[in-house]
């Protein structure tokens, strides 16, 4: 797992978090096509995290939320 330097996100105020777009540390965007599959985690210290996967036009990828963090899974 690597944290990213900027996710781009809709975030609604039903809760809803819809990324949009990451950024790596050089600068290099690249915007989500779709969203694949969303669900809410429940973590074991009681916080809620948030996990998607995620296709660009060159990729797939799975996104995590968590205490306020986005992290790319490898």
């Amino acid at each position: 797992m690597r944290k990213v330097n900027v996710v781009r996100a809709d975030f609604y105020s039903n809760g809803k978090i819809v990324p949009l777009g990451i950024t790596d540390n050089l600068g290099n965007t690249k915007y989500i096509d779709r969203i694949l599959q969303s669900e809410r985690q429940f973590t074991s210290k009681g916080s809620v995290a948030f996990r998607f996967v995620c296709t660009t036009k060159e990729e797939k990828f799975i996104l995590l939320f968590k205490n306020g963090q986005w992290i790319l899974e490898d």
